[in-house]
């Protein structure tokens, strides 16, 4: 797909309450979007074909800079699966669940922001993605969730008000500078075991600051690496099967 708007934005929206999105399945070159405005979509479930994406690429490189989410009641407002992506001033904001999810693709996210989010800001899984001057706010569940063997750099983001800031699990590995971490439910940053079948995760945080003291902000699972400019965060025993068993984190 290809969708520039020239004189003002694109416009993917209902007629009436809800749409079923779009779904971009084994393109043969890549898609661009450019000052598009994409609102209230929900999954597409036909037959044997279910999506948890509003908007979904598979397996289709994508390209996107002043793009708009504007509300969705599916999974994932976007989500982005064995693909390659550069998504450049989006938005995505007044979801149900996740902002934006990322399975087994590579990318940058820059200069982009993420609100009144359901679930996940952006959840990571099998990905390799930089993220560059992004913000978040408004976040329930986890701003920034790296797991299942992704590589995720983080820098001069800015995190205000979500359950966790950034959660690092199953065998991942996350770097997070220049970054800061405002009114969060449980933690700032953590790492943790969720899939034991996984590597150690590991966590390196530099030239950030959190609003409590570094060692009261963070929350590093004992087993699980974590260090900030340059020492071992202190570990900590618990359950990481209780987290998503109540409160904000339930699934």
């Amino acid at each position: 797909i290809e969708a520039k708007g020239e004189n003002g934005n694109i416009v993917f929206e209902p007629q009436r309450e809800s749409w079923k999105g779009l779904y971009v399945i084994n393109a043969d070159k890549i898609s661009v979007l450019d000052s598009v405005v994409i609102r209230n979509t929900k999954a597409l479930e036909d037959s044997l074909l279910i999506l948890t994406g509003g908007v979904t690429f598979y397996s289709s490189d994508v390209q996107m800079e002043n793009v708009v989410f504007d509300g969705t009641e599916a999974e994932d407002a976007l989500n982005i699966i064995k693909s390659n992506f550069n998504l450049k001033k989006i938005s995505i904001r007044s979801t149900v669940s996740d902002g934006f999810d990322s399975d087994f693709s590579s990318g940058l996210i820059e200069s982009s922001s993420f609100t009144k989010i359901g679930g996940d800001g952006v959840d990571f899984s099998g990905s390799v993605v930089k993220l560059y001057k992004n913000d978040f706010a408004g976040i329930k569940d986890k701003a920034i969730s790296v797991g299942e063997a992704s590589s995720v750099q983080i820098s001069k983001c800015a995190i205000e008000d979500v359950g966790v800031g950034v959660a690092v699990k199953d065998g991942s590995q996350a770097t997070l500078e220049d970054s800061t971490v405002k009114k969060y439910k449980l933690s700032a940053a953590m790492t943790y075991m969720k899939k034991s079948f996984f590597s150690t995760p590991s966590l390196m945080i530099n030239k950030s600051e959190f609003e409590k003291e570094a060692d009261a902000s963070l929350l590093r699972q004992s087993g699980t690496v974590m260090t900030i400019d340059g020492r071992d965060v202190t570990e900590t025993e618990f359950d990481s099967r209780n987290l998503y068993e109540i409160g904000f984190m339930k699934k």
